[in-house]
């Protein structure tokens, strides 16, 4: 993927011109590139200071399919998440 990018060069979400591994591993975890969506991944703790936390089972998380027009098929993505398992168990 990092030689297919150098090709095509297409910006980052940040709009650098440089991929790191980093932003393309949080682009091949999340399910909005496949039309979901899930919910409440975070909350505000206090409106008042706007202090914000990642929800860890404080609050519930809805997860939604469908939400959106995906940039890649789910099928696409679920392979990769099944690749990506394989090389993190070894």
């Amino acid at each position: 993927m990092p030689s297919t990018l150098k090709i095509i060069q297409p910006l980052t979400p940040g709009g650098k011109k440089k991929w790191s591994a980093r932003t393309v591993a949080a682009i091949l975890s999340n399910e909005k590139y496949k039309g979901d969506a899930l919910l409440q991944k975070s909350f505000t703790v206090d409106f008042l200071t706007k202090e914000k936390k990642k929800n860890e089972g404080e609050i519930p998380q809805y997860y939604v399919t469908g939400n959106h027009e995906a940039i890649i098929s789910p099928s696409t993505f679920d392979r990769v998440q099944r690749l990506l398992e394989r090389r993190k168990a070894g």
